[in-house]
């Protein structure tokens, strides 16, 4: 079974990557911004045995820099009857007050 973490980090992850917006991303990198993941709701334990799953997250920009996120499998779509919705929640990117200076 999957762990509750590795969805959160999933998230996070496909923002950070330009999932929805290359100046997000830029930002994120930057140290400008930051992620605050809300509202996450796990649906489905997504087991693993033997056999490959291919695992898909969607991004849907909402108003107020809201990013809403499914992370499905079972379909290309997450949207389609036959996926099957694993977690979903909202991501907030907001500006830090005092931003970091620079990478380690």
């Amino acid at each position: 079974m999957l762990p509750g973490s590795v969805y959160l980090e999933m998230a996070r992850a496909a923002l950070e990557q330009g999932g929805i917006d290359r100046e997000i991303a830029s930002t994120l990198e930057e140290g400008t911004t930051s992620i605050y993941l809300q509202e996450h709701i796990w649906m489905e334990p997504l087991v693993v045995d033997d056999e490959q799953v291919e695992v898909h997250i969607a991004l849907i920009s909402k108003e107020d820099g809201l990013v809403e996120y499914d992370i499905y499998s079972g379909s290309d779509y997450f949207d389609d009857q036959t996926a099957i919705t694993h977690a979903q929640g909202m991501m907030k990117v907001s500006k830090l007050k005092h931003p970091k200076k620079g990478k380690p």
